[in-house]
């Protein structure tokens, strides 16, 4: 991320997962944070029906959400590639608290 407030995404993404527990627990969501020693990371969630991944690289800025519809195996995309700054990473993050919202389970 190329601004004045410079931050790494791994860092970015760890931070919004630990805030946001609460919420994909609310909504049933299985969650795991996962880092790796080069600079990558990766959040999953998953629920009765979707499979979700944020994964994120230092290097290039870069963040990639992949959904899965479980029952008809059906991926969608909905951003791939470079984040050129904080704030739209951070836009990014905030999309995927929607999507989750719309698509998480409450009545268990």
């Amino acid at each position: 991320m190329r601004d004045s407030h410079d931050i790494y995404a791994v860092a970015l993404l760890k931070t919004w997962f630990q805030e946001h527990q609460g919420l994909f627990n609310t909504y049933n969501f299985k969650s795991e944070f996962k880092d790796t020693a080069n600079g990558s990371a990766l959040v999953r969630l998953e629920s009765t029906l979707y499979m979700t991944e944020v994964c994120v690289w230092d290097h290039a800025s870069c963040m990639d959400v992949q959904i899965l519809e479980i029952a008809t195996e059906i991926s969608s995309f909905p951003h791939v590639g470079e984040c050129t700054t904080r704030q739209e990473f951070e836009s990014e993050l905030s999309k995927m608290l929607v999507w989750a919202k719309s698509n998480g389970d409450v009545s268990h």
